[in-house]
């Protein structure tokens, strides 16, 4: 939940459980992302709630999610990698047709890099780099930043509901 954002203001509260937005239930995680994306901005919608085991609705106003980051969020280390990664926002998970929400997502991999000769491609969601997961961009550009050029890094990443293992060699 956004600080300060609609939520919040509206009165939802962390630890609260979304079981319907403006009217359609919510089964299962993933959908509320969708539900919230697909909703035009300053529409008011009601959503219902559980509550250490209350039922509660609240009115949202729904607002646009402005970026908290100085421009556009990419690695550091894209001239020795051939790829943009960004955090994973639920309209670039719509754009992608993800069911993530959270994570690090490749939005762009040059062509001859060695991202593409990898085989990591637009859409993928960044696991992990060598065991060792990756929870945000500033996260993944830490871990990239102590590769020097020559070694060879082991990335899990998800891939349309599978997980694959790729590795990737570091250039200059």
């Amino acid at each position: 939940m956004t600080p300060g954002g609609p939520a919040e203001k509206a009165g939802i509260q962390r630890g609260d459980v979304i079981i319907a937005f403006n009217g359609k239930e919510i089964k299962e995680m993933n959908e509320l992302p969708y539900a919230v994306a697909s909703t035009p901005v300053e529409k008011s919608v009601s959503v219902e709630i559980l509550r250490k085991g209350q039922k509660k609705s609240f009115e949202v106003k729904i607002a646009e999610l402005k970026d908290e980051k100085e421009a556009p969020v990419v690695t550091e280390a894209k001239p020795r990698l051939g790829m943009t990664v960004e955090d994973l926002t639920p309209e670039l998970a719509k754009n992608f047709g993800l069911s993530d929400t959270k994570g690090v997502v490749v939005v762009q991999v040059e062509d001859g890099s060695s991202a593409a000769d990898a085989g990591l491609r637009a859409g993928d969601v960044i696991l992990e780099i060598d065991q060792s997961s990756v929870k945000d961009v500033k996260d993944f550009g830490r871990k990239i930043e102590s590769y020097k050029t020559g070694d060879t890094v082991l990335i899990l990443a998800k891939r349309r509901g599978a997980t694959v293992f790729l590795t990737l060699k570091v250039r200059d």
